[in-house]
């Protein structure tokens, strides 16, 4: 049903609502399998807010779900210095709302009591501010996009880019650092053609891998010129 509803967004977003809770609810409360509902919570947060369906002109029930679980998944974070799972986390609220995230928005939108839902089911140890401080966490954490801005940034200006970052963590990440890091980078490293999924430099077609690299990390490496397109769009 939510694939047949992707041409309307209304539908959609009724159809995901119904999906997590009764799915939270048969793995909290019938099948007593709290691994599995945090598997689930982890798996639906991604494919939900990967649409794009935010409304920033009123809250909706799926807007109050993605950024209470993106607070619940922080919340689970095996501490503050997590920086992968914030990052993907703040990844996967751009893409929701299509744009930065608001605070005004994503404060608003979230049901901050958390015996109010998973949430307290989840991690009975919550207080009634450790929600807030868990998405304030997430929102304070740079994207890849905004890392990736920051970075080239900092090439143009011929300034030393932190490796530390998460954006570099991979094996595509360090090898982009090591480009961007050069004089001639310009000729290597260039902002990809907004929703085109091949090379910005020669326009070869990428790839399956190199595609899902490429939506995955904001990365693209073409395996023909060997340059990298950055996809610098919320």
């Amino acid at each position: 049903m939510i694939n047949d509803a992707a041409d309307s967004p209304e539908s959609l977003k009724a159809l995901l609502v119904i999906q997590l809770e009764v799915g939270m609810w048969m793995r909290l409360h019938r099948l007593d399998d709290f691994d599995g509902a945090r598997e689930f919570l982890g798996q639906w947060f991604i494919n939900a807010s990967k649409r794009g369906l935010a409304n920033e002109d009123s809250v909706s029930a799926l807007t109050q779900h993605i950024f209470t679980t993106a607070a619940i998944l922080s919340a689970f974070a095996d501490s503050p210095a997590d920086a992968a799972q914030l990052v993907a986390l703040h990844d996967a609220l751009e893409r929701f709302c299509s744009r930065a995230v608001g605070k005004e928005l994503a404060i608003g939108s979230l049901v901050s009591d958390p015996k109010t839902g998973f949430a307290s089911t989840l991690l009975p140890e919550l207080d009634t501010h450790a929600l807030k401080a868990a998405l304030i966490d997430v929102l304070t954490t740079k994207t890849r996009r905004r890392q990736l801005e920051d970075a080239l940034y900092l090439a143009e200006r011929r300034k030393v880019i932190p490796k530390n970052w998460e954006v570099f963590a991979s094996p595509i990440g360090r090898s982009l650092h090591a480009k961007l890091s050069k004089p001639n980078w310009k000729q290597q490293v260039k902002r990809a053609i907004p929703n085109y999924h091949a090379c910005s430099h020669c326009w070869c077609s990428y790839p399956v891998h190199e595609l899902n690299q490429l939506r995955r990390q904001r990365i693209g490496h073409c395996i023909q010129c060997q340059k990298y397109s950055l996809d610098l769009e919320p």
